[in-house]
């Protein structure tokens, strides 16, 4: 099964899942505290995050005298928007590995080249125009 296949059967699942008004008890494993109602790759989304969320929007619509859609479609919708909501932070939050500055020097010195400059001239030379381009790896002796 693919991921978003994986991922899709899962957010459907959840979705159509009725909030639970208590928590459910059972005599041998205790109470129920919150539900995972989707799993993000390394992350998830608990039932009360969901609950939350849909009162919120639902409160909204109200204020702005919006007719509701059927709770299990605003649901649904507030689901996947958590769910794309988790993917983009974790992305947000994953190890950059920079361009080793063995790879990337030969190409800069190239511009630099064709440009009449040093190496070393060549941020400031480009830095009025891409101001990232100010900080550049330094060159290497070797």
């Amino acid at each position: 099964m693919s991921l978003g296949l994986a991922l899709s059967a899962t957010v459907f699942a959840a979705a159509t899942t009725t909030p639970s008004s208590s928590p459910r008890v059972h005599p041998s494993r205790g109470t129920t505290l919150d539900r995972v109602v989707a799993v993000v790759n390394d992350g998830v989304v608990l039932e009360s995050d969901l609950n939350s969320e849909v009162q919120a929007v639902s409160r909204r619509l109200r204020a702005q005298s919006v007719p509701l859609p059927a709770e299990q479609v605003v649901r649904e919708q507030v689901l996947e928007r958590l769910v794309l909501e988790a993917i983009q932070d974790q992305h947000a939050n994953m190890p950059v590995s920079p361009c080793p500055t063995s790879r990337s020097t030969p190409p800069l010195q190239d511009i630099a080249r064709r440009n009449n400059v040093s190496f070393e001239q060549l941020p400031d030379k480009l830095g009025d125009r891409r101001p990232g381009l100010r900080r550049l790896p330094q060159q290497s002796a070797a």
